[in-house]
């Protein structure tokens, strides 16, 4: 199991480092393994379209059935920019914010009827009202901005992230990293026992 985890890892860490690659080559490879996104979570939600009038990307669901909506954006996509001496998010960042954030926002609006539903005509039991997301977007090492290094790009988003409430944003470097360290701490719990 650790094994194929790496090798997942491996496969992801090589289609984000090419700028061109897709949302939905993304999609194909991780959208099924929640564990990438962390230990709280159990399972993904079979179907991508539980919203009315939108489709989210993997939707994450805990042990305690509350749901939490990734929104996957181009590995390739613009992460930030320069403002007076600042660097800021991009409008490619904050425009995967607001749409993550509808996602939630519609969660909480239609939560309690969207519980009822899903679990009667679908067998599926989520919680909706407690519902946060993450938009995983771009790569700082696609960052060509002169002199800006990418932990200088991790700095502003983690400056950025403060500022949020229920959303985050994640690069897919940071992702990866996340990942392997939980792996490297499951090996060495698996060995010490």
């Amino acid at each position: 199991m650790i094994s194929q985890r790496r090798e997942l890892l491996k496969d992801l860490r090589e289609i984000v480092a090419d700028k061109k690659t897709t949302e939905a080559a993304v999609q194909r490879l991780i959208g099924r393994s929640h564990w990438i996104f962390g230990g709280e979570y159990t399972e993904t939600a079979d179907r991508r379209d539980l919203m009315p009038l939108g489709q989210h990307d993997i939707l994450l669901v805990r042990a305690d059935r509350s749901v939490h909506v990734v929104e996957l954006k181009r590995p390739g996509a613009r992460l930030v920019k320069v403002q007076g001496a600042n660097l800021v998010m991009s409008a490619d960042v904050h425009d995967a914010v607001s749409q993550c954030r509808g996602y939630v926002q519609m969660m909480d609006d239609a939560g309690p009827t969207l519980d009822r539903i899903h679990r009667d005509a679908l067998g599926q039991d989520y919680d909706y009202r407690r519902a946060e997301g993450t938009v995983v977007i771009g790569n700082p090492d696609h960052v060509e901005i002169s002199g800006v290094a990418a932990e200088t790009v991790a700095t502003a988003v983690r400056s950025f992230n403060v500022g949020q409430s229920r959303i985050r944003v994640l690069t897919y470097l940071d992702l990866i990293k996340r990942a392997e360290e939980a792996l490297r701490f499951t090996e060495d719990e698996l060995e010490s026992s």
